[in-house]
């Protein structure tokens, strides 16, 4: 259940919230990119809950989810930190 929400986190984290921009240790990747961020904590989440060959299809898309919020957020104005 709480893939459904990594894409939306990843995003919230990186773009919005400005804290990667705000630290110099953090304002690099994976911190202040939502793809990547979105694909790392897919990725944790699913070796936490048991790796399965369903794991290869989720990580990716997660990560593409990410990054389509970020599009739309852009397409539509809205403030973000960048």
């Amino acid at each position: 259940m709480i893939s459904y929400f990594i894409p939306l986190i990843a995003f919230w984290f990186a773009k919005v919230t400005g804290i990667p921009q705000a630290f110099t240790i953090l304002n690099r990747k994976p911190f202040a990119c939502s793809k990547c961020m979105g694909m790392w904590l897919s990725l944790i989440n699913e070796l936490c809950s048991g790796f399965t060959d369903d794991s290869l299809w989720i990580i990716p898309i997660s990560s593409l989810c990410a990054y389509v919020l970020e599009v739309i957020a852009k397409k539509s104005n809205l403030p973000l930190n960048v």
